[in-house]
Formats: C-alpha cells, structure tokens, sequence
C-alpha cells in the first residue's frame, strides 16, 4: 500500500490547479 495516498492525491490535485488557475505553490505546499 502507499505511504500516504490522499497526500500524493492532494499533490497531484493541488499542480493541477497551479498548472490551471497559476495559484502560488506556498500557498498549497508549506513545508
């Protein structure tokens, strides 16, 4: 099983919205 699905679907979900939208990483990613 994955690690951590819904992180890696939250990952995918939230490029697709940059690469859509151009909303700024940071504000989906704060590491």
């Amino acid at each position: 099983l994955l690690e951590s699905p819904t992180k890696a679907a939250m990952q995918k979900l939230g490029q697709d919205l940059i690469a859509e939208t151009g909303f700024d990483e940071h504000l989906y990613f704060t590491d």
